[in-house]
């Protein structure tokens, strides 16, 4: 029989698989220059947000009480590109996994020191930004695989939505 975290975990190991799904084909679109693939591409892209969304509403769900959003700034679900710059001046790319008032969560390839500061521009998949934020503390970092992590970021204030 299976328990709650063991559903927790197949969902888990789903959503990484779908946001990777995402990453790629946005990767890919913006190499190409075919308007016939970059439509399906953007097709394919759109279906598999979708099964995002459903993930992790199934997640949320599965969710213990005590792991239920309890922030006074209620994060959003949303993907994108981001770009983060840190104070000694190295560069890392990244994708945004959800963003509130006071923060952001990113997945990576890198290994980025906590409290560090940094600046960061996202943008969005579903054409809301871009932000930047030109100061913040990298708060914690978690493996989520072999080469990936994520990593939550405290803004200092609020977002600024760029021009």
């Amino acid at each position: 029989m299976f328990t709650k975290e063991d559903y927790r975990s197949y969902f888990d190991g789903i959503a990484v698989t779908e946001r990777s799904m995402i990453y790629q084909a946005k990767d890919i679109i913006v190499s190409l220059k075919d308007p016939v693939i970059i439509n399906s591409l953007n097709g394919v892209m759109e279906d598999e947000i979708r099964h995002y969304s459903l993930v992790m509403s199934i997640i949320n769900r599965l969710l213990p009480e005590s792991e239920v959003e309890k922030r006074i700034f209620i994060r959003r679900h949303s993907l994108g590109t981001a770009r983060l710059k840190l104070r000694d001046g190295r560069e890392f790319s990244a994708y945004c996994i959800d963003i509130s008032e006071r923060g952001i969560c990113i997945e990576h390839n890198n290994v980025l020191p906590e409290d560090e500061s940094f600046e960061i521009w996202v943008d969005f998949f579903d054409g809301s930004g871009p932000i930047h934020r030109d100061s913040g503390l990298i708060k914690w970092s978690v493996e989520i695989g072999q080469v990936s992590q994520i990593t939550s970021i405290n803004y200092r204030s609020g977002l600024e939505r760029m021009p």
